[in-house]
Order: structure tokens, then sequence, then C-alpha cells
């Protein structure tokens, strides 16, 4: 039997990504009540950076549902963790037909239908572009098969559902494979 499994656990790759861009830091303006009960002044840990995290999937007739299942239940841990105030999905084949918005403690829901066809990353990047404020991230779930778009100001993760691939800016991890 062939092991299928990824090199790169790209759950680690998505908490590095993310983990600058939402820095935390300690503040002695209020104390830790947890470590206060035993005598023990310690600071709370704030989390500044919280903003916008944007995610593009890719529902073109090669991506499996189980894919994109696998990679919203590891953003869903990601977001559970750093709470940015907002997470926005662009859902894309060649143009991107819906865009979820979720705010913090909201679970990130897959459409029922999915629409399928090719794909076109211009399409959300043109559309991520367009924002007035600009997200922290984007995490674009692909198969990888289209042409790159300019490289952007704000960090990419490609996350790939075929081995092997690159792309010309941002970072890429392959997605484990789906038993």
């Amino acid at each position: 039997e062939i092991n299928k499994k990824s090199k790169i656990n790209w759950e680690m790759v998505l908490r590095r990504f993310t983990a600058p861009i939402f820095p935390k830091f300690q503040s002695f303006s209020r104390l830790n009540r947890k470590y206060q009960a035993n005598g023990i002044n310690m600071p709370i840990i704030k989390k500044s950076g919280t903003s916008e995290l944007a995610l593009a999937i890719d529902t073109s007739s090669s991506t499996h549902r189980s894919e994109i299942e696998q990679c919203i239940a590891e953003v869903q841990k990601i977001v559970d963790k750093v709470k940015p105030e907002k997470v926005t999905i662009h859902w894309f084949t060649s143009t991107v037909w819906r865009s979820d918005q979720f705010k913090t403690g909201q679970k990130l829901v897959i459409p029922t239908k999915l629409e399928r066809g090719g794909t076109s990353f211009k399409s959300v990047f043109d559309k991520v572009n367009s924002q007035n404020k600009k997200p922290k991230a984007l995490i674009v779930l692909t198969d990888m098969e289209c042409s790159f778009p300019k490289k952007p100001s704000y960090p990419v993760l490609w996350v790939s559902t075929q081995p092997n691939q690159t792309a010309p800016f941002g970072t890429v991890t392959h997605l484990d494979a789906v038993a």
C-alpha cells in the first residue's frame, strides 16, 4: 500500500502562517486571575491584530467536497484560537459566485450546493483587492491549475490539493490526502 500522506503537516504550516499575523502581547493593565489566586502577579495575554482573515475556496470540478470540508475544519481550529474579528470566505470557480462573512465565535459553514466549473484566481484577487480594508492574510484552497495574478500586498497561503505544486508568490503547502 502506498502512503499518500503529505510529508509536510499542513496544519502546522497554517498555524505558523497565522501566528505572526495575529500576534499576542502581555499586559499588566489587568492581572491574570488564574495566577492571582495563588498570590502570583502575572500579566494577561492580549491578542492584537485581530482583523479579517480571508479564505478563497476553489469549488471547480477538480476540488472534492471532502477536501473543502478538511480545509474548513482546520481553518475553524485556527479561527477559534486566533479569534479574528471577521472571516470572509470567497467561494469561486472562474468567478467569485458567493462571499460569506463570519464573526468571532461563529461556525464556518459550507454552502449545501457548490457551483462547479473552471478556475480563475484573478476573480478572487480582484474581489479582495477591491475591498477598502485588505485582509491580514488570504488562504486559498485550490488544485493550483490556473494562471497566477500579480503578488498582492497581504500574505497568501496556498493550500494545494495536488502534490508538488508551486506558486510564484506566497507560501505553498499540500493538503493531506483524504482517505
